[in-house]
């Protein structure tokens, strides 16, 4: 997974997450962009990441 700031036009900046490559149960590759976030989403997300971590970890155990 990679990530770009891009801007068009004049609107604000957003970084550009993605794209994710995985596996779909037929074993088949697949693409997805997880979307652009602007700076007020990145901070936001910045401040909830530890917890939501916590408890997905609780659900899903990493691979």
């Amino acid at each position: 997974m990679w990530s770009t700031i891009n801007q068009y036009a004049d609107s604000q900046p957003k970084v550009q997450i993605g794209p994710r490559v995985f596996k779909r149960k037929d074993g088949t590759a697949s693409q997805r962009k997880a979307g652009r976030l602007s700076m007020e989403d990145l901070l936001w997300f910045y401040d909830i990441i530890d917890e939501v971590k916590g408890e997905l970890t609780i659900l899903v155990k990493p691979q």
